[in-house]
């Protein structure tokens, strides 16, 4: 079984690639051990937008669901034909080859969806608990959204300061 990984901020991943300097990062990390993180939560937002922004992040997780069902049954009807083809004895393989190809890319398939499928279905909700650690993808975005404006306001605050010490 997989190591579970440590969830991390946004812009403290491996895979950011953005120009956040240490301190504008330091500065996103005082808001995230904030008992209350200041951009808006989903609790907070009216009903309406709460349901709206549920059906997306649902609709977006049957997508990726889809996608792998549809992956593994298209790998399995390729199998299914490489066994037949040898079976027939139609293709360019001996037929044991050709049963050992079409069983083996059968197995990875089943293997592979039931992989894909877990990884979607754990992504859908952060399972961790604590400070600084959003309940669900779609607050996380919020944060980072929040995050992303303070940074601007942020950056524009240390632009005015340099302006007045130079003039």
């Amino acid at each position: 079984m997989a190591k579970e990984q440590e969830w991390t901020p946004w812009y403290r991943r491996k895979e950011y690639k953005g120009n956040l300097t240490e301190e504008e990062k330091r500065h996103l990390d005082s808001f995230r051990l904030e008992e209350k993180h200041p951009a808006a939560a989903v609790e907070d937002l009216p009903e309406e937008v709460q349901g709206y922004l549920s059906e997306l992040e649902l609709a977006v997780y049957d997508a990726k669901q889809d996608g792998v069902a549809t992956k593994a049954f298209v790998l399995t009807g390729i199998g299914a034909l490489v066994i037949f083809l040898a079976y027939r004895e139609l293709g360019w393989l001996p037929p044991l080859v050709g049963y050992v190809t079409g069983g083996a890319i059968i197995a990875f398939a089943w293997v592979n969806y039931s992989r894909e499928w877990k990884k979607n279905a754990d992504g859908l909700w952060i399972k961790k608990k604590g400070r600084g650690i959003p309940f669900s993808r779609t607050e996380e975005k919020l944060q980072e959204y929040w995050e992303l404006d303070a940074i601007s306001r942020f950056r524009k605050r240390r632009e005015a300061e340099i302006d007045d010490d130079l003039g």
